[in-house]
């Protein structure tokens, strides 16, 4: 009687909870939201909150937090956020550097000697900060080694595997790519500065005073978490297994346990700064800047850009996966409205979630907003130059994004240019603003600027992060000519030898005879994956094949050797 008791008390708490925070929207509105969310019942589900100018509008669970025991998400329940950690990082470096314990300028060597100086240039905290260092992420590492990103991991090997790494993939400053090295090294700094573990002076510092007293960065695994979700994959239809990395001990980057109710007070604090001050505030809301004096949108640990790139629609956020669990933190900062999304299901899209939830509440802002573009539209529609067919033909062709090796192209049909993500994929109308630059008819704040006599393509979104995209030409391979890249491929950073073999018109790559990837060829000597980058060939002066080079976002040129006892 007494257990059944206890657990009627904590439900009618959690119930009346849930009126008081609903009240505030109508019945409708609510049986809205409730829909969006039907498919959870009775699986790993989903947490939900919505918070405007400090005041709880919305807040439920949907779902399961664990399968086995059927116990209910709940605004109590701890989920981990993953990427979202960042912005707390950030915000202890932020209030060290108040305390006057390290400066933003202060290179990584500062507290850690054993680091090694780069030849691409100083490498500082600030970069660590918004994502400009150039160091390769350590997942892509470990993936790279076919190794599991659940495996037994802290930050001290972390750090190690970040130090075998003898290069940068660019100079410090010079380009915006995410890397979770970054934020781990962060954590480390943090410690080194403050003279405590990074938790604890997360804890005083952050979680405490704001009251988020279910709250914390896990650096020991074996840590109990009361109220904890766990995560899962749907295997088969409604059947499911868990993909939880139980073993993680990784922190700074994620390894952050929280619930609705202590992110809802964040989320208010980033609005009064009530700890830290509108000062602390406006450095983790504030993106950073390249060498070249163009801004990024990746601020203190979280994205600033305008939702959808729709100018009057300001907004920062963060999402977060690791193994099954998904999360997103997004507020709209000129409405002051935070939608808050946890779940312990792989299967979520927090994206497609957030895209069904916004019309429900910012119905008003959103049409505005979409109007003022297509008026700018419309103007920019009005100053389309006119080119002849030839001259438009210049634009024309495919082209590969040197960072990450996405395939893109630019069409001229019936006279009108288009650009192209896919070939089975409608293109996106163009207008030709100048000689040498387009822009998307519908979203002209996107444009493409060509070089060198059309033969690169720089793709920029409000004149911000430029990405480069150079000109190939398609290429096919028979079988015979396929075999001759199959040699075993040496790099020393990652100490891992590929292999590659032949497989139907592509490239196996394996790792001690397991496959970690198949690649696709695209151009002569280039071969890609959409997850893994592309790989380029290199030859001797007799056209030889001497060697491969691997770019993606985390990689840039990492070279691979023909291994002697494979050149044969």
């Amino acid at each position: 009687m007494k257990f059944t008791y206890s657990y009627l008390i904590i439900y009618f708490l959690l119930l009346s909870n849930l009126i008081n925070a609903q009240d505030k929207i109508s019945s409708d509105l609510i049986k809205k939201i409730d829909s969006i969310f039907d498919s959870y019942q009775g699986n790993p589900g989903c947490a939900l909150a919505i918070v405007k100018e400090g005041e709880t509008l919305f807040k439920k669970g949907y779902g399961f937090s664990n399968l086995e025991y059927d116990i209910p998400i709940t605004s109590h329940t701890m989920f981990d956020v993953s990427a979202v950690a960042k912005q707390f990082t950030a915000a202890c470096i932020f209030l060290l550097e108040s305390e006057e314990k390290l400066s933003l300028n202060d290179p990584i060597q500062k507290f850690f000697p054993e680091f090694p100086e780069y030849d691409q240039g100083k490498l500082t905290i600030k970069n660590l900060v918004y994502q400009t260092s150039g160091i390769r992420s350590y997942l892509a590492i470990l993936f790279s080694q076919n190794r599991y990103a659940g495996d037994r991991l802290d930050n001290g090997d972390v750090r190690n595997l970040i130090m075998n790494q003898r290069n940068l993939n660019y100079e410090p400053g010079t380009r915006q790519d995410f890397s979770h090295s970054n934020y781990a090294l962060l954590s480390d700094i943090i410690e080194k500065a403050s003279g405590e573990k990074m938790p604890e002076y997360a804890k005083k510092n952050l979680f405490d005073p704001l009251n988020m007293t279910n709250t914390f960065f896990v650096d020991t695994p074996e840590k109990i978490i009361k109220n904890r979700a766990i995560a899962y994959q749907e295997e088969k239809e409604n059947q499911f297994v868990l993909n939880h990395f139980f073993n993680s001990a990784v922190i700074g980057d994620g390894g952050l346990y929280t619930n609705l109710e202590d992110l809802i007070k964040w989320s208010n604090n980033l609005s009064t700064g009530a700890v830290g001050g509108k000062d602390l505030i406006t450095k983790i809301i504030t993106p950073g800047t390249l060498n070249s004096g163009i801004k990024t949108n990746y601020a203190g640990g979280i994205y600033n850009q305008n939702h959808y790139d729709i100018e009057g629609l300001p907004s920062i956020r963060h999402a977060g996966a690791t193994g099954g669990f998904r999360s997103l933190y997004y507020k709209f900062l000129k409405q002051d409205l935070a939608f808050i999304i946890l779940s312990n299901n792989s299967d979520t899209n927090v994206w497609a979630l957030l895209d069904q939830l916004t019309p429900l509440v910012l119905a008003d802002e959103i049409a505005e907003a979409q109007q003022l573009a297509r008026v700018n539209t419309e103007s920019l529609t009005a100053k389309n130059i006119k080119l002849n067919k030839e001259e438009k033909q210049q634009f024309t062709g495919n082209f590969y994004n040197t960072v990450n090796g996405n395939l893109r192209a630019v069409e001229l049909l019936d006279g009108k240019l288009f650009y192209k993500r896919a070939p089975s994929l409608p293109g996106s109308p163009l207008t030709i603003t100048s000689s040498n630059e387009l822009a998307f008819e519908t979203a002209p704040f996107i444009k493409l600027s060509f070089e060198q006599a059309y033969k690169t393509m720089i793709f920029t979104v409000n004149n911000q992060d430029p990405i480069p995209l150079e000109r190939y030409q398609n290429f096919a391979y028979d079988h015979d000519e396929l075999e001759e890249f199959e040699k075993n491929y040496y790099n020393k950073d990652l100490d891992v030898t590929y292999q590659i073999k032949s497989k139907e018109g592509q490239l196996q790559l394996l790792i001690e005879g397991k496959e970690l990837v198949v690649l696709t060829p695209f151009s002569k000597d280039m071969f890609r994956e959409e997850h893994f980058g592309y790989i380029k060939f290199q030859r001797d002066n007799t056209g030889k094949i001497i060697s491969f080079s691997r770019t993606d976002n985390t990689f840039s040129n990492l070279a691979f050797h023909v291994s002697k006892s494979a050149d044969s």
